[in-house]
């Protein structure tokens, strides 16, 4: 679509039935916010082609002058999307596309097409602009995303929205064989590369979680899932349980750190209770309340030799442990020597 079919296409959207009217310079105004610039001598010039093809009035009665579409016209339906709407569009289809159900998903995907129209005109404009110069990064090493049978997720995505139970065929990790269970699906979390859903299994009040990319077959019933309660996915998210959890209490942690290693602590901190304190020139001690979980071992594990785990004491004979192990693999080349 041209740029000027676009801008026209706009115009008319703007021009309200007599007696109201709208003055060029209001649609100079209005154009400039969907980052259309355009002379208002052009935007009178525009009004005058457009007035000779619709029913367009110009009242020049009192200025300032404006434009309205004639009382007798018939009502005319002109849809459109405005940049800021499709870029509204093309950031939910880039980033928010596969947390929703996939009924939605076909419903917008004509929305999707015509957002993407309308930003290739508008290249040179702010919302044309805005999806080249956006990105989402994971701060992990990226995966490349697991597959999923598009019916699997399309019966599951479909139980969550209902509140059915679920009869699927799982695959453990490290096992050759399906396993048959019913379910309770209790939500979804999506992490970078897995999507998770919480579940109880029918005959247990324990929460479990399975990855989508496992489940072989799936099926929704006729049956109400059965509520856990209490349960809130947010209150268990926050409890470290997609840490993977290795104990059932928090842990106090008390680490000391290179200072250069711990600067963006300061700005995005561990925990609410976090506290850092010098210790010398080039250190610092950390303390905070965190869950014992395999997420902060791999965070820690990333730091290397630029901190050093004081407490508790289980957590520091665990990484004495692997320093050693790290230790016998690296210092079996004798060409090697610590630093």
């Amino acid at each position: 679509m041209p740029e000027h079919v676009y801008r026209q296409w706009m115009m008319l959207r703007m021009i309200p039935r007599a007696p109201q009217k709208i003055d060029p310079a209001s649609i100079e105004q209005k154009l400039a916010e969907q980052g259309l610039h355009i002379h208002r001598r052009s935007i009178q010039r525009d009004l005058q082609r457009l007035s000779a093809v619709f029913p367009l009035v110009s009242d020049e009665r009192s200025k300032p002058f404006g434009w309205s579409w004639a009382e007798e016209a018939l009502p005319m339906d002109l849809p459109g999307m405005d940049p800021n709407t499709a870029l509204t569009f093309r950031l939910a289809q880039q980033f928010l596309a596969l947390m929703m159900p996939l009924a939605t998903l076909r419903f917008l995907r004509p929305h999707f097409a015509q957002a993407g129209k309308i930003l290739s005109v508008l290249k040179d404009a702010p919302a044309g602009i805005w999806p080249k110069k956006v990105r989402v990064i994971s701060m992990g090493q990226p995966l490349i995303p697991a597959a999923i049978r598009p019916e699997i997720l399309e019966t599951v995505y479909d139980a969550v929205g209902s509140g059915r139970r679920l009869y699927i065929h799982y695959r453990p990790r490290g096992e050759k064989k399906s396993k048959r269970m019913e379910v309770n699906p209790l939500g979804l979390v999506f992490r970078p590369g897995v999507i998770y859903l919480v579940v109880t299994p029918w005959n247990s009040p324990h929460v479990i979680q399975l990855v989508l990319h496992r489940m072989t077959q799936a099926a929704i019933t006729d049956k109400p899932a059965k509520l856990l309660a209490g349960f809130d996915l947010d209150s268990y998210i926050e409890a470290g349980a997609f840490g993977f959890m290795l104990g059932t209490k928090p842990i106090k942690l008390k680490v000391r750190m290179w200072s250069v290693a711990a600067e963006a602590l300061h700005e995005t901190p561990l925990a609410k209770d976090q506290t850092i304190n010098p210790d010398g020139p080039e250190h610092i001690i950390l303390r905070a309340t965190m869950p014992d979980t395999m997420t902060l071992r791999h965070w820690l594990l990333g730091f290397g030799e630029y901190v050093e785990v004081l407490k508790p004491a289980s957590l520091r004979k665990e990484f004495t442990n692997r320093a050693r192990g790290m230790a016998g693999i690296y210092l079996k080349d004798k060409t090697l020597s610590p630093a």
